[in-house]
């Protein structure tokens, strides 16, 4: 990984031209401060895909976020149904700015452990200042209803 944070300092224009990025698990073992430090080379990104393997991992992902519409987390853990409704991992992104402006979707949870399935699927209200359910898996929530509110 350590390379391709040199090739987006080295190359600073095709670094300006990506606006998704995907970046796999075996990337924490490199640290945070490495992940942050590389967003930084990339002022157009828009959407960021990121393999956590340990549920606590998104509640560091929040300074990632100055500029981003939409981040998708893959998970490599098993959820109970508390974690996969939202209620206790996104709690923290009520304070940023993702989604905020448009009603799409803006944040997702998939599980990929074995086999790949979105548990929750999130966007900002009309208003911008909740983050609510678009699609919450009914398999991992089964005590959440589809159309519930978080935060408000």
């Amino acid at each position: 990984m350590a390379d391709v944070f040199t090739y987006f300092n080295s190359n600073p224009g095709s670094a300006a031209r990506i606006r998704s990025l995907s970046l796999p698990s075996p990337f924490y073992s490199t640290g945070q401060v490495l992940l942050e430090n590389m967003l930084l080379s990339l002022p157009h990104l828009k959407e960021l895909r990121v393999c956590i393997t340990w549920l606590q991992q998104i509640q560091y992902q929040t300074s990632l976020l100055r500029r981003l519409e939409k981040l998708v987390f893959d998970i490599g853990a098993r959820l109970d149904s508390g974690d996969a409704n939202g209620s206790r991992l996104l709690y923290p992104f009520k304070f940023t700015l993702l989604g905020v402006g448009s009603t799409e979707p803006c944040l997702e949870l998939w599980y990929r452990n074995g086999e790949e399935r979105m548990l929750s699927q999130w966007r900002r209200s009309a208003n911008g200042a909740k983050l609510e359910a678009v699609y919450l898996n009914e398999n991992e929530c089964r005590v959440v209803r589809p159309t519930r509110r978080l935060f408000g």
